[in-house]
């Protein structure tokens, strides 16, 4: 099925793959953006800590694509982080209007984490990458 939008290119978020350039999940993700027409989709990817290596940053940005990055109260229970990191990643699909989100998830629960963000923003397309042998 092909989709058909009204403004081009499709904006894609990726979650999941914030470990850019040390993470195995991560560099797939990286490595598979670099070979899509950028006039087509746009590629920006969700961090939750800065992004050390500069060649990662310089080569999405030549695709059109960014590092959006989400700040966690490091003080809060475990708990009201993730409620925090949930709503924040809905106020982040609201204001960028991603078409699609391609979750890269070691769990079930990692991935429902980011539907729930993306339905309640409003999103209806989800890939969702597992990246895990178990």
């Amino acid at each position: 099925m092909m989709m058909k939008l009204d403004r081009m290119p499709i904006k894609v978020l990726h979650i999941g793959a914030d470990n850019i350039g040390y993470g195995g999940r991560s560099v797939i993700a990286f490595n598979l953006t670099q070979y899509m027409d950028n006039e087509r989709i746009t590629n920006d990817f969700l961090v939750f800590a800065n992004v050390k290596q500069k060649k990662y940053i310089n080569a999405l940005a030549d695709k059109g694509g960014k590092y959006v990055r989400i700040d966690l109260n490091s003080h809060y229970l475990k708990v009201l982080k993730e409620v925090q990191r949930t709503i924040q990643m809905k106020m982040l699909i609201e204001r960028e209007r991603y078409d699609i989100i391609h979750i890269h998830a070691d769990n079930a629960y990692e991935a429902m984490r980011s539907i729930w963000s993306g339905r309640f923003a409003g999103v209806k397309r989800f890939v969702i990458h597992a990246h895990t042998t178990g």
